[in-house]
């Protein structure tokens, strides 16, 4: 009798066991996956509030230098510690662009029952470029993802590709401030699972306003600017802003 008992609880057992292994991997891989959202969501608004801070000068104008936009980009190795271990090989980009708004009909005198609408437009945007050997263990490279100059159009993310940002609201929008974007992607497949799901693109957008404009500003000239002077020949200006 007790020899009987034994194999059944083995039988149970062993058939069990597979569901039980798929169940923890499950876990795995879903838990990773939402700490790699909250990862993506936390990079894409800490970077902004760091660039907005530097951008303020002492003479209240608002302006970043190229150093500083690679640094304030580079936190993004705080928030994603996995991308400092080596161990991650998904694709991965973040953007930052600069964005002013424009009456949509430059001649609309507008009045609180009826106000003008406003046009996006991107004055610079510029990718995060990770310095070579900045952690050796790691062979991953960052796209060079950027917003196309000229007005905001309304797009869906998809892969990664080149311009598909998360976007900015187009319509309806009213009196708005400049701001800077920062735009953070990254590819995750999972570990165990990827037969079933494939990779999973995370994307997340953060806005921050700008903090400061020097005195008699035209207020077409009151978004950050960006201070290549003497860098690239004007890399990643758009025409037409300074």
């Amino acid at each position: 009798m007790r020899r009987s008992d034994r194999g059944v609880v083995a039988v149970e057992f062993a058939l069990i066991l597979p569901t039980m292994l798929l169940f923890v991997i499950g876990v795995f891989d879903i838990s990773k996956a939402m700490i790699l959202y909250q990862e993506v969501y936390n990079s894409a608004h800490t970077i902004p509030l760091s660039a907005s801070i530097l951008a303020v000068q002492a003479d209240k104008s608002t302006s970043l230098t190229p150093t500083q936009v690679q640094q304030s980009m580079s936190a993004i190795f705080a928030e994603i510690p996995w991308l400092r271990s080596g161990m991650e090989n998904g694709n991965h980009s973040v953007t930052m662009s600069s964005v002013t708004f424009q009456q949509t009909v430059p001649t609309c005198v507008g009045t609180q029952a009826a106000p003008c609408a406003f046009t996006p437009y991107i004055t610079w945007s510029v990718p995060y470029a990770d310095p070579a050997g900045r952690y050796p263990g790691n062979a991953n490279t960052f796209l060079a993802v950027t917003r196309p100059c000229g007005q905001a159009k309304q797009t869906t993310p998809t892969a990664g590709v080149s311009g598909d940002l998360t976007s900015l609201r187009t319509a309806s929008v009213v009196n708005p401030d400049p701001i800077l974007v920062v735009d953070v992607h990254y590819r995750y497949t999972p570990l165990f699972f990827t037969f079933i799901t494939g990779p999973v693109d995370f994307w997340a957008s953060g806005y921050w306003p700008v903090r400061s404009v020097a005195p008699n500003t035209p207020a077409a000239q009151q978004y950050t600017k960006y201070d290549i002077l003497n860098t690239n020949g004007g890399a990643g200006k758009c025409a037409g802003f300074s």
